[in-house]
C-alpha cells in the first residue's frame, strides 16, 4: 500500500488534512465585499395547514401553489393563526400568490 492509504485503499485523514492545510483548506471564509443588504427575508413555500401557521409565525413571507381567490379565506386562516400566535402583525408577512416566481 502507498504511503498515508489504509487496508482498503482509502486516503486516511490524517494525510490529508496535512496536504490541505499546506494549501490553505480549512480556513473560515472571509466577506470580500459589504453586503447589498443588511437582511434576507425568508420566505416558505409550503402547503400544509400547520406549516401555513409556522409561515405566519416564523417566515418574512409566504409563497402558495395552487392558490384560488374564491378560497381566500380557507388559505389564510392558518397564516392568520400562526401571525396572530406569535404576537405579529399582518403586514410582517408578504405573500406572494401570483406565480412570478422562477421555474427550474
Amino acid at each position: 500500500m502507498a504511503e498515508g492509504y489504509g487496508q482498503d485503499g482509502v486516503a486516511l485523514l490524517g494525510a490529508l488534512s496535512s496536504k490541505t492545510d499546506q494549501i490553505g483548506l480549512g480556513k473560515p471564509l472571509k466577506l470580500l465585499g459589504t453586503p447589498v443588504q443588511d437582511r434576507i427575508p425568508i420566505y416558505l413555500g409550503v402547503g400544509g395547514a400547520q406549516t401555513v401557521e409556522q409561515a405566519g409565525a416564523i417566515a418574512d413571507g409566504w409563497l402558495p401553489s395552487l392558490f384560488g381567490p374564491e378560497h381566500a379565506d380557507m388559505v389564510f386562516a392558518p397564516l392568520l393563526r400562526g401571525i396572530e400566535k406569535s404576537g405579529r402583525q399582518r403586514s410582517d408577512v408578504c405573500c406572494r400568490a401570483d406565480g412570478s416566481r422562477g421555474v427550474a
